[in-house]
């Protein structure tokens, strides 16, 4: 029996259509799974890169923890850190080796974690051959020492970007893919709808199929979307974190220098003024010189620890408040570098600790900038209330700050102001005055967490 034309073209549509719909669903599936794979890749670099950090922040605490207490036990996270990080680099290596940008800060990475436990290490060197601690923690908490530990973050960011942005790259691509092989399926579906209704269910689940796999892949964008910004929160909250810390120990260290080496100073003045005394009266006057100029050196020694218990503790905050505080350190400034410094300066604000140790920090910091690097003959310190917010700026006349050290991150301490400014819920502005010459600092903070109730 003959088959009808129409039959035999019904028959070769509807088996083109189950091929195309087969080979489209297989095509579907592997591209899934290969996006499953993207996906795993994608977190299992980010897991690794937060193993680092980890690893990076016990090494810190554990080289802290020993400065500050001298107990060997306490450098054993830092050597297993040692240790533990290689392999991670390693592992990172591995993973990113076929991204020549990831190859690039891999190698940047492992430059800046090798000169972090050289400082380290140098750090326990200086502990070990003289025996002074403070010098040892000063090597950790210097200006160079925080700008490595904030590129090492920006480095650990930057590459946990960037493999998000290749799974975006390749989820693009994945839906592009998609879009063809689905256009080819539907035209292949239409013209077997036409000829039979089973093609038709099968176009419908095809479809249904495709939908799920979107909303996963959304789903996944989403979360990583979430991790990222929680990461970013929880840098910055370390960052706050460590800034406390830092007042603390600051605060600590001038206790004890004022209770401990204060009091053993004057105890030796006194003595050694005696013995002055003792031997002028015994007419032993070959001696006496030379122990006039030990008193003289002992003053001297009383005068610099003052000097150094001022710096790590501002006490006229605690006694005489902010506006006070930053008069005194201006006419200081002044005396030592010659500089002009005008104050605007509101007497009638009443800030919290925390907010009055901010500001004055972020005033030293600006202060010792216009002094460095300026060549200002004239800096203006204001602090006043503008509308909900309270401002301080410091402004000089200086050559000015150029566009790029402005918006880099970790020059002149810029970093360490701004941690402060947004620590207390504030913006902090750097950059070049208004139609002269100069540089501007500006910090503004909300009235309701600047001011005590």
């Amino acid at each position: 029996m003959r088959v009808p034309w129409y039959i035999t073209a019904a028959f070769g549509a509807t088996l083109a259509a189950v091929i195309l719909l087969v080979l489209g669903y297989d095509t579907t599936a592997r591209q899934q799974a290969l996006s499953l794979q993207w996906v795993d890749h994608t977190w299992r670099v980010k897991s690794e890169l937060d193993r680092l950090e980890n690893e990076i922040g016990d090494a810190d605490a554990s080289i802290h923890a020993y400065l500050l207490a001298g107990r060997d036990e306490l450098l054993t996270p830092y050597r297993d850190a040692q240790q533990q990080s290689a392999a991670t680099l390693d592992a990172i290596a591995k993973l990113t080796s076929d991204n020549p940008r990831q190859i690039a800060n891999n190698s940047a990475l492992k430059s800046l974690l090798g000169q972090m436990f050289r400082r380290m290490s140098d750090a326990l060197a200086m502990r070990a051959s003289s025996g002074d601690a403070d010098k040892a923690a000063q090597l950790l908490s210097s200006a160079d020492a925080s700008g490595l530990h904030a590129r090492l973050r920006t480095m650990l960011q930057t590459m946990g970007d960037e493999e998000s942005q290749l799974l975006g790259e390749r989820e693009n691509a994945y839906r592009a893919a998609s879009v063809r092989e689905q256009g080819t399926v539907v035209g292949a579906s239409i013209i077997a709808i036409l000829l039979v209704c089973i093609l038709y269910a099968t176009v419908l689940r095809a479809l249904k199929q495709r939908d799920e796999v979107g909303q996963e892949l959304a789903r996944v964008n989403r979360g990583l979307r979430e991790e990222v910004a929680a990461r970013t929160t929880q840098l910055s909250a370390l960052s706050h974190h460590l800034l406390s810390v830092s007042e603390r120990d600051r605060d600590k260290l001038a206790r004890e220098l004022h209770d401990e080496l204060g009091s053993h100073v004057s105890a030796a003045l006194m003595d050694v003024t005696a013995v002055a005394r003792e031997l002028k009266r015994a007419e032993q006057t070959e001696l006496v010189p030379a122990v006039e100029r030990a008193i003289d050196t002992l003053r001297a020694s009383t005068h610099i620890g003052r000097e150094i218990v001022a710096n790590l503790r501002p006490i006229m905050l605690r006694e005489f408040g902010l506006a006070q505080t930053i008069d005194a350190l201006c006419a200081k400034f002044s005396q030592a570098s010659a500089i002009t410094c005008e104050r605007k300066l509101a007497q009638n604000l009443q800030f919290t600790e925390e907010t009055a140790i901010a500001l004055y920090r972020i005033t030293q910091e600006a202060l010792s900038n216009v002094r460095r690097h300026s060549q200002a003959t004239r800096v203006v310190v204001t602090l006043a209330r503008a509308g909900n917010a309270i401002e301080l700026a410091i402004e000089d006349d200086g050559k000015g700050m150029g566009d790029a050290d402005a918006a880099s991150a970790d020059v002149h301490g810029v970093l360490g102001m701004r941690e402060r400014a947004l620590a207390l819920g504030g913006t902090f502005h750097i950059g070049r005055r208004d139609g002269a010459h100069g540089t501007i600092v500006r910090v503004t903070v909300p009235t309701e967490a600047a001011l005590r109730p």
